[in-house]
């Protein structure tokens, strides 16, 4: 008699109830936590191509470490409930576990991660025993903690980091309970405070960076229903001529300055726009991915959100006038949108 053959047919598996827990990378390949282990989907074969299994709690958190020419990730960061996060890196075309980032006491609820100059991976990540915490993690499997931010009682919710333009100094926007974004830059291994962006009036939920050109944009939603688009931007000598123009009316900027190579450079963060459509508590906003125009990298200003209206909208300045203005909106989608991440 034939011995039997028994194959996998199908392999399924839901998200985490978590709005930071899904994240697409840019070579299409969907991460998201699923119970302990972070699921690797191909909506183009519309299955699960790998499992990664080395937490020991559920995973709350997922993000791709994107790279500067928009080429398909190899490293990918994850956090749980074990208070532990995990650097993924691709070898032979799978993922295996590289560094293992280990000191917070409280279950890990949002993570972002970036590359240095010397392709280190700089990651960052906020946890429930009230801190965000910096690490740097290296080739040789290694993981040093630079720096922690405690908050006390508090809590932040998302955290994203980005590289200030024309430097190699990182930049750090966290956003809590206590309704403001803080932002934090990296100098000798230690994070500064720089400024406290304020006008959220419940706690914020979501923050994620992108790069315009010569600008960081930084989008801000909240449990208020709003969502608020910051634009970070390197001060000039015209600058500071204009302000001496009571003629020109310009929107109020918090203005900090930063080392790099010992040069020292100002930049001003000011309030882009203030977006209202959403009837309930915007749980996550997320950019379009760069794009490839006339063989040129360009960032398209286009903006997801996802809110416990049941709805997500697309919102994008109008040509001409500028003006942030709702373009698509989706709902209702059966259930409160929590976990979500902007399609290609």
């Amino acid at each position: 008699m034939a011995a039997s053959i028994i194959e996998t047919c199908h392999v399924a598996c839901s998200a985490n109830r978590s709005p930071n827990v899904v994240s697409w990378g840019r070579g299409g390949l969907i991460a998201f936590g699923s119970c302990n282990s972070v699921a690797l989907y191909d909506p183009q074969e519309g299955r699960v191509v790998g499992l990664l299994n080395g937490h020991t709690g559920r995973v709350n958190a997922v993000r791709w470490v994107h790279r500067t020419e928009n080429a398909p990730e190899c490293h990918l960061v994850s956090g749980g409930s074990d208070s532990r996060l995990i650097l993924w890196e691709a070898q032979h075309g799978k993922f295996t576990q590289s560094v293992e980032c280990t000191g917070h006491t409280g279950a890990v609820c949002a993570v972002d991660a970036v590359y240095t100059e010397d392709s280190k991976v700089l990651v960052a990540s906020s946890a429930s025993d009230s801190t965000v915490r910096l690490w740097l993690c290296s080739d040789n499997n290694k993981a040093e903690s630079l720096h922690i931010v405690s908050f006390g009682g508090g809590f932040m919710m998302d955290v994203s980091l980005a590289l200030l333009p024309g430097t190699r100094v990182p930049v750090l926007a966290c956003g809590g309970d206590d309704c403001k974004v803080h932002l934090y830059t990296l100098a000798n291994g230690q994070l500064q405070k720089v400024m406290m962006l304020q006008g959220h009036e419940d706690w914020v939920r979501g923050v994620e960076w992108t790069s315009a050109g010569a600008e960081l944009l930084l989008a801000s939603c909240s449990q208020d229903s709003l969502i608020r688009v910051w634009r970070l931007c390197a001060k000039s000598g015209t600058d500071t001529r204009a302000e001496d123009d009571h003629t020109i009316i310009k929107m109020k900027e918090d203005v900090f300055e930063v080392k790099d190579r010992d040069i020292i450079s100002e930049f001003a963060a000011s309030l882009e726009t203030v977006l209202a459509g959403h009837e309930n508590w915007v749980y996550g906003v997320h950019w379009h991915p760069p794009v490839y125009k006339g063989g040129e990298l360009q960032q398209p200003l286009c903006l997801l959100s996802a809110s416990m209206d049941k709805t997500m909208i697309i919102w994008a300045p109008e040509e001409g006038s500028g003006v942030w203005v709702e373009q698509v909106r989706v709902g209702e989608v059966g259930g409160n949108t929590l976990g979500f991440y902007g399609c290609q």
